[in-house]
């Protein structure tokens, strides 16, 4: 009876999650900034033929979208079901449910199938805030989610190939390349946790292991240099050129953003601080490379260990970047949180500690335990908080007011200035934003506190109206032409605003 419970249980919960995951997914949460580019290439690819955006109604050149596999598969979808936000989103679901299992597997073979089991519950449970919870990320139009899928792919096969398969070592190669072009984050952490077990491999004098790493390492980033080459020749022979963005984002040492790091780390990072601290203390990288499965896992650890510790140490901050090291850390959270509950002896465990505390007796497993529930308690309470606002209570609503506004109560002709790229998949309307360099400058006004002059005219395109949402508002983007008065308001649907443009009457 206990095994039928726990095997519908496991069912139900995971129905719940799929309906969670795809329903109205056009609707929540909100479609934003990195969105927006992504679906207008693919839609324009779809539609004309053309892998880039539009500025004034004419082909321009691609730029901020999410790379090939992220924006080919979208398209694909598009083909396929037609043009829809949904469409667009279902790719990264499946993405995500994808991951999902490969997770599971991965922690099934590291350590057994409570921790499997509890990584997925780490996941859904313990992620603090929305940015960082895979039911929220995997509804959106963003890179992290499938370059975790090729990421843990690669390690699947990986594993398979030093397990006397060494064909899988070709799936290896082939994954791992489409992770290193699907997110630029990815390449410094991963070829970090092929290198050390390489060279403790070598030390070890382990010359297979050794030659399966250094085979994996250089055949993945060719194939990734033969991916862009192929795509840069026949796909992209125009881009839009931006310097110093990587720069801007990977390496912040501002005393603000790292205090805010900091913050976040103590508000929603605990449980993967903890859970990494506590496979590295556990971890005995003596015998790391003596079995496949420890040498694989060995590499993990440090993937996920070196991610979390450069967003803490040298990121801008944003929640969003801290995703992918909380994802992969599940693992090791779960792990720990074994270990501390006996198992995940939960009740037992508890009536334990208190039994102890009762007779004034101390041990360090009941501080842990305790320190697992309270650690759960509030990751726990702050994730439904935050799936609530994001899930929820936001939708977009103002979107598509705005997007129907703009699209029947503006003349055929007009011309809109935004910045707010979420518009450009809805809008029939000719539209104009300022060039990506300008994306980077105002990144290291707003965020990086830079004093820096943004060098650009927003009535250059001669616009008639003018769209400021929330991301335009954060960084400032149209102020000075406002102060101008440039334009005046004529309407508001939730945090965007339109203005039209003030023009000079010519004198009687």
């Amino acid at each position: 009876m206990t095994a039928k419970l726990r095997y519908w249980s496991a069912f139900g919960l995971g129905a719940i999650f799929l309906f969670a995951l795809f329903f109205r997914l056009d609707v929540t949460p909100w479609f934003w900034w990195d969105e927006g580019w992504t679906a207008s290439v693919a839609r324009n690819w779809v539609e004309r033929g053309h892998y880039g955006r539009l500025a004034l109604g004419e082909n321009s050149a691609p730029g901020l979208e999410a790379a090939l596999p992220l924006t080919g598969a979208v398209a694909l979808s598009f083909k396929i079901f037609g043009i829809g936000l949904a469409q667009a989103r279902a790719v990264v679901a499946i993405y995500l449910i994808a991951a999902l299992i490969l997770l599971f597997y991965l922690a099934r073979r590291f350590y057994d199938r409570k921790v499997a089991l509890g990584a997925c519950w780490a996941l859904l449970l313990v992620s603090g805030i929305r940015y960082i919870h895979p039911l929220f990320m995997g509804r959106q139009i963003l890179a992290e989610v499938p370059a975790l899928f090729f990421l843990l792919a690669g390690y699947v096969c990986f594993l398979r190939s030093l397990e006397r398969r060494p064909s899988a070592l070709l799936g290896a190669i082939i994954f791992w390349s489409l992770a290193l072009i699907t997110k630029a984050q990815v390449l410094p952490f991963w070829a970090a946790s092929l290198a050390l077990p390489l060279v403790f491999a070598a030390v070890a004098r382990r010359w297979r292991l050794a030659a399966y790493f250094a085979a994996a390492c250089l055949g993945s980033v060719l194939l990734g240099y033969a991916w862009l080459a192929l795509i840069y020749r026949y796909l992209l022979p125009a881009s839009s050129s931006v310097s110093g963005l990587l720069l801007t984002i990977a390496l912040v040492l501002d005393p603000i953003r790292r205090a805010i790091a900091a913050l976040t780390v103590i508000q929603i990072g605990l449980p993967t601080l903890l859970g990494l601290v506590w496979a590295f203390r556990n971890e005995k990288f003596l015998s790391a490379c003596e079995t496949p499965v420890a040498a694989v896992r060995f590499s993990y650890l440090i993937l996920a260990g070196s991610w979390f510790f450069w967003w803490a140490a040298a990121s801008t901050g944003w929640a969003r970047y801290l995703f992918p090291a909380s994802f992969l850390a599940s693992i090791f959270v779960a792990a720990m949180a074994s270990e501390w509950t006996q198992g995940f002896r939960i009740r037992a465990a508890l009536r334990e500690a208190a039994t102890n505390l009762m007779h004034r007796r101390r041990s360090g497993r009941d501080g842990r335990v305790l320190a697992a529930l309270v650690l759960g308690v509030w990751s726990f309470g702050h994730a439904v908080a935050d799936l609530n606002q994001g899930l929820i209570v936001k939708t977009n609503r103002s979107l598509f007011e705005t997007v129907d506004y703009l699209n029947t109560a503006t003349p055929a002709a007009a011309v809109i200035e935004t910045y707010e790229s979420e518009l450009f998949f809805f809008l029939k309307r000719r539209y104009h934003f300022p060039p990506d360099q300008t994306h980077v400058e105002l990144i290291r006004r707003e965020d990086l506190n830079q004093n820096r002059a943004i060098d650009y005219d927003p009535l250059a395109a001669d616009p008639d109206y003018l769209v400021v949402g929330t991301w335009c508002r954060y960084y400032k983007c149209y102020e000075p032409a406002l102060k101008a008065g440039a334009f005046k308001a004529v309407k508001t649907f939730g945090s965007y605003q339109i203005f039209q443009r003030v023009r000079e009457t010519a004198p009687n």
